[in-house]
């Protein structure tokens, strides 16, 4: 099955990039992430100008592929008797053991911050003293700390993990390519330490009102619109470094409010993907101004017939 083929081809890359027993555990918990029910109720916390978000739809996939058979197939019964570690395989024969609540939702996003960005993996906490005991396995060199209604533990400089009773997140720097000239003159992006990590992941994971991004009526319809997994792309946000020194050619303001949604469903033998497309005030004024046309047949002809891997064309006013 092709969906199969995917969750192994994903495990196998967590395996492979250390062979620690306990990451082979976390691997097979990523795939429970995608493959247990839920009752589509979100607990999830979303800045509203976040760059890119990926979620997961656990109750759509489960459909398709069970937490049984997972365990059933070759690699992970092989995985299992390699792992040779109690606490992993504990963690293999029932997830839930984790402390991670199964039956919600789970999401990854990005965020900007100045000239630097961050990460966010994040979902539901059923059990925080079983959670407490998944971090504490996974990071020996820390002891957690209290932090008002969050638990802090300080994975390595780069990576926070938190929770509370009901929700966790892992927050890691995610520094941005800066697409502006001057900037990258100036050097390498900012990198945020593990001290700044721990005030951001409180500050996104209150995040509610005019400042969350399920209040965005498009972000909104895309979870509404079902499908295994839904991925989001702020451009404006995701570029918003291209204003200053290029603001007299207005391409910040060209991708503000510039949004696409797509709804990816896995299904035998293909994926289909559905996308929209959303383009704010100065995008739609400038589409506006200088529509596209049709490509002359007489321009196609001239592209030789033999050999060729791909053709693009366009017909645009060069203005």
């Amino acid at each position: 099955k092709l969906n199969k083929t995917i969750f192994v081809y994903l495990t196998h890359i967590f395996i492979d990039m250390k062979h620690s027993p306990l990451l082979t555990a976390l691997a097979a918990l990523l795939l429970l992430f995608t493959a247990c029910k839920n009752n589509n109720q979100t607990n999830l916390t979303i800045p509203k100008d976040a760059a890119f978000v990926f979620h997961v739809n656990p109750s759509s996939l489960s459909s398709k592929l069970s937490w049984e058979v997972i365990k059933a197939s070759a690699w992970f019964k092989e995985s299992y008797e390699k792992s040779g570690d109690a606490y992993a395989q504990k963690l293999m024969d029932n997830p839930d053991s984790s402390g991670i609540d199964t039956q919600k939702d789970f999401a990854f996003f990005m965020q900007r911050r100045g000239t630097g960005g961050y990460g966010v993996f994040e979902g539901s906490v059923k059990n925080a003293a079983a959670f407490e005991t998944l971090c504490k396995t996974m990071v020996k060199e820390s002891s957690p700390e209290k932090s008002g209604d969050w638990n802090l533990l300080t994975a390595d400089q780069r990576t926070v993990i938190a929770w509370n009773d009901s929700r966790f997140a892992v927050i890691t720097d995610f520094p941005v390519t800066s697409m502006n000239p001057m900037e990258k003159a100036q050097g390498e992006n900012t990198r945020f330490s593990a001290d700044s990590l721990k005030l951001f992941v409180k500050e996104v994971m209150t995040v509610s009102g005019s400042n969350s991004l399920f209040e965005d009526d498009r972000f909104a319809g895309l979870l509404k619109e079902g499908g295994d997994m839904h991925i989001w792309v702020n451009s404006g946000a995701m570029y918003s470094d291209l204003s200053g020194m290029l603001s007299m050619m207005k391409i910040g303001n060209l991708l503000s409010g510039n949004v696409s949604a797509t709804t990816l469903t896995f299904d035998e033998g293909k994926i289909s993907m559905s996308t929209r497309n959303y383009m704010g005030k100065e995008m739609m004024d400038m589409l506006k101004k200088w529509e596209s046309k049709k490509v002359d047949a007489a321009v196609l002809n001239r592209i030789p017939s033999n050999d060729v891997i791909g053709a693009m064309a366009a017909n645009v006013d060069p203005q």
